[in-house]
């Protein structure tokens, strides 16, 4: 349903953010078998939207402490179809993309929709966002980003390349903070995990491989 109005009362929170298990580095993990793809686990703030009202929490079921920070990322998202969505919100150390909005996935809530997996949520997020570029030094003025991810034999090349552009990073603005903190697999063929059980609550569906581990 689009809708601009974000004084309309918000529902209750469906779920708390997904949260994957802990494989420890990538080179050391045992190959994943079955379907599955990574995107870039990234520094910022976990949250779950509620587009039509623009209410967000972040990953504790909270409302969200800077959500009035990123108001002009929330009214894009707003334009769209999407009700529910499983976002990262780019306001911590990262200036040059402060303000925005990564969407790593769509929570759909009607019955027909609620079991599809993540190849068609995923298909449907293309339809209205465009992908961050794998640098986020060429984003440009967006303020709206659908998370990059990679199957098969170009996972263990992305997880080399992010840390070259971890460097790229530190070296061209300053910073001592990494910009990607890993990879994050998921299976392709399940549903959202949507839970309200508690916000610590993995999802073996999920599987996070981090550099500084």
């Amino acid at each position: 349903m689009k809708s601009k109005n974000c004084e309309q009362e918000a529902p209750p929170l469906i779920t708390y953010p997904a949260r994957p298990v802990n494989g420890g580095r990538l080179e050391s993990a045992p190959k994943k078998v079955g379907p599955w793809i990574c995107q870039p686990k990234i520094d910022d703030w976990r949250a779950i939207l509620h587009a039509p009202t623009g209410r967000i929490w972040n990953r504790h079921g909270q409302p969200l402490s800077i959500a009035a920070d990123i108001q002009p990322a929330i009214k894009f998202i707003q334009s769209r179809d999407h009700e529910w969505l499983d976002v990262g919100v780019l306001e911590r150390r990262h200036e040059m993309l402060k303000g925005r909005i990564v969407i790593f996935d769509w929570i759909p809530t009607v019955k027909f929709y609620a079991g599809i997996n993540h190849e068609t949520r995923r298909a449907e997020l293309k339809k209205d966002f465009d992908v961050l570029p794998a640098n986020p030094r060429n984003a440009g003025d967006r303020l709206v980003f659908l998370i990059p991810e990679w199957a098969g034999d170009k996972i263990e090349l992305s997880y080399d390349a992010l840390q070259f552009i971890n460097a790229d990073i530190k070296k061209q603005l300053g910073t001592e903070h990494n910009f990607y903190e890993g990879l994050v697999c998921k299976r392709t063929d399940k549903p959202y995990p949507a839970q309200l059980l508690s916000p610590n609550k993995e999802t073996p569906w999920m599987i996070k491989h981090r550099f500084d581990q």
